[in-house]
């Protein structure tokens, strides 16, 4: 393009200067390059752009490229010519807008199933407007028809699922089945069309908002959760009234699809799954929903409550990745975020493939016919099933706090009771570990603002109200007639502390007239420097010992590992973080005590390794990642790594370490 022409008359000398910073993720690459190579096109000025010793001329792609400027960069612009401000002014506009360089990093809760990349598949969903209008009575057989049609369509599409090989599809299939059959949605809907003269949407609104209210009301929140499942319901038989079907796209060759939408449940889940997407996001839900729930049971990464606002903004193909162990979801991701996060992405669906070949084995054993047990960690009854089905051995952390947080008042013996009694028979046989209340600064429990990471929390928080914690001692030792059970108790800094929790214990088994020879196994929890250290004292007043990787991480580096900016600073390659834990797990032994680890560690297959070297038996963790885990270990020769694992142990340095650890891999 032509340059402006310009009148003789003026001036030709005019020069402009300013210093820019280079603020997009991928710095001065070929785009950025071009596009300010086209901003001063229709402008009478020379432009030269400096980085250090080196300058370019705007104009020369390849010469701003050879200027080497990424992220940060500090660059001199000097323009000269008669549009030296207006040139100067347009380059300048470029940078501060980062090139329209737009990569967001958004969080919500993850599935904790790995990362997937892909493009965005928008989920059609009806409005949540349902129509509502009157029917003459002459019409209300034919609007009862009506109805019939839409849930007998829905049942189908369910009941084919119900066949499904995958047992837990088949499991969630059979569940929706059930709410199909339930009164509320099977016979009243089609009695308040002839009752009250309304349509068939608004009726199956009516009656289906007593049951959502009624969970709502409720103390419990996983029971509120459940809302979301009769919501998704009601959602889809309304589209199915309104012939309003879904939006699909066909998984294309070559590509991966992530799934968004506002809402999402478990039929969606499962339709998900089946048609081969990658993973999804939605802005509703949390991490005890059923779609949660589902999702983790199945290993699709997922991330639920994200910003609704910001999902709004998604179009279609737009760019996506779904970190599911870091919560994260990145839009429009950057050069840095794609070469870190999709060879794991790559790994997830090597691992999903396995998953599908083959049934998970219940024995694992390494290389050189080490036994190992892998436990599960879970929070939720729902969760139990997919345990097993993933081949836990038994429930190595049952974490009872989820039945406190989120309400005003303690949930009764009797409720305590009823969980624990679910989840010891659903173990059939296999042993399940109760860790008590860990109410912390990171879970609320009613009313109380007391809590904070290293103040008023877990066993400090039971011993300060003894009669609630006997209640939930109580309702245990009640449980443990249905199976074998341990209970284990969180962060104990002092062996009195210990102590006068096995004194409560003690007493409520008293009150239950309980013999002092069948109370069930005791243990604490490893999560803070100081007990690592009084190991032996410990060992006098407990059965086994759970090193509870999350919290000792954290407390032996002084860092939250929930807040911004600093969470990246928990490095479980540190050499003060491997030496504390070995020497846990020296001093456990040495006691004669099982030692198991149970934190984010323990499900490195790395680390995993690892630490079975040093001794450890026993393994918990989530159960989407027994089968890596296993694994690793059965390709591990821990004779053969001995000598290593010392030297990793002496290790003074977190990059020797992690460099020694190749020799793991």
């Amino acid at each position: 393009m032509a340059k402006k022409l310009r009148s003789r008359a003026k001036p030709t000398t005019r020069r402009a200067h300013c210093t820019v910073e280079v603020i997009n993720d991928w710095g001065l690459h070929a785009r950025p390059a071009a596009a300010l190579a086209h901003a001063v096109v229709d402008f009478d000025a020379e432009v030269t752009i400096k980085h250090g010793e080196r300058s370019a001329p705007v104009e020369s792609i390849a010469s701003l490229l050879m200027l080497e400027a990424f992220k940060g960069s500090a660059l001199e612009v000097t323009a000269a010519g008669p549009d030296a401000e207006e040139a100067l002014a347009a380059v300048a506009k470029l940078f501060t807008d980062g090139f329209g360089e737009d990569h967001k990093v958004l969080s919500g809760e993850g599935t904790r199933c790995g990362v997937a990349v892909g493009s965005a598949h928008i989920l059609y969903q009806a409005s949540d407007d349902i129509p509502h209008y009157s029917i003459k009575r002459a019409d209300v057989q034919q609007e009862q028809r009506r109805l019939a049609r839409a849930l007998t369509a829905e049942r189908k599409h369910v009941k084919a699922l119900e066949s499904s090989s995958d047992p837990i599809i088949s499991e969630f299939s059979h569940m929706l089945l059930g709410m199909l059959a339930e009164e509320h949605i099977a016979k009243q809907p089609a009695q308040h069309i002839k009752a009250s003269l309304v349509n068939a949407e608004w009726a199956l609104k009516i009656c289906m908002d007593e049951v959502m209210e009624q969970f709502d009301a409720s103390g419990n929140d996983v029971l509120r959760t459940h809302t979301n499942d009769y919501r998704q319901l009601l959602k889809r038989l309304v589209s199915r009234l309104a012939k309003a079907a879904r939006r699909r796209a066909k998984v294309r060759e070559g590509t991966r699809r992530i799934v968004v939408g506002d809402n999402i449940g478990p039929t969606e889940v499962i339709d998900c799954y089946r048609a081969g997407y990658a993973g999804f996001i939605t802005s509703s839900g949390s991490h005890n929903s059923h779609a949660s729930i589902l999702a983790r049971g199945l290993g699709i990464p997922a991330l639920f409550g994200v910003d609704y606002q910001a999902l709004q903004g998604i179009a279609e193909d737009t760019k996506l990745i779904v970190d599911s162990d870091e919560a994260e979801l990145h839009l429009k991701p950057d050069r840095e975020a794609l070469q870190r996060l999709e060879p794991r992405a790559r790994q997830r669906q090597r691992q999903q493939a396995a998953r599908l070949r083959r049934k998970a084995p219940t024995v694992t054993r390494t290389r050189d016919g080490v036994r190992i047990r892998l436990l599960a960690n879970i929070e939720f009854e729902d969760e139990l099933a997919p345990a097993y089905r993933a081949g836990a051995e038994g429930i190595g952390l049952y974490r009872t706090e989820f039945l406190f947080i989120n309400r005003t008042d303690s949930p009764s013996e009797a409720e305590q009771y009823e969980l624990y009694a679910t989840i010891v028979k659903g173990s059939r046989g296999r042993p399940v570990t109760f860790r008590t209340i860990d109410i912390g600064h990171d879970k609320n429990f009613g009313h109380v603002k007391e809590f904070s990471a290293m103040g008023l929390r877990a066993i400090r928080y039971s011993l300060r109200h003894p009669a609630m914690f006997k209640e939930q001692l109580r309702a245990l030792l009640r449980a443990a007639e249905h199976g074998p059970i341990k209970i284990m108790f969180p962060m104990i800094a002092h062996v009195a502390e210990l102590e006068e929790a096995n004194s409560l214990l003690r007493e409520a088994a008293s009150e239950l007239e309980l013999p002092a020879g069948k109370l069930p196994p005791i243990g604490t929890m490893i999560e803070i420097p100081g007990s690592a250290y009084i190991i032996k004292g410990l060992a006098q007043h407990a059965d086994f010992f759970a090193i509870g990787t999350n919290d000792l991480i954290q407390y032996t580096l002084a860092v939250d590992r929930n807040m911004a900016g600093v969470g990246g600073l928990v490095d479980p390659c540190h050499p003060g973080v491997v030496g504390l834990l070995a020497r846990a797990i020296t001093a456990g032994l040495a006691a004669h005590r099982e030692v198991t680890m149970c934190g984010e560690l323990a499900a490195d297959p790395l680390m995993a390794c690892l630490y079975c070297t040093m001794g450890l038996r026993e393994l918990s963790m989530s159960a989407s990642k027994i089968s890596v885990v296993r694994e690793a270990l059965e390709r591990h020769n821990i004779r053969s790594h001995k000598k290593l694992a010392v030297k990793l142990a002496a290790s003074s340095s977190a990059a020797e370490i992690r460099e020694l650890l190749q020799g793991f891999a």
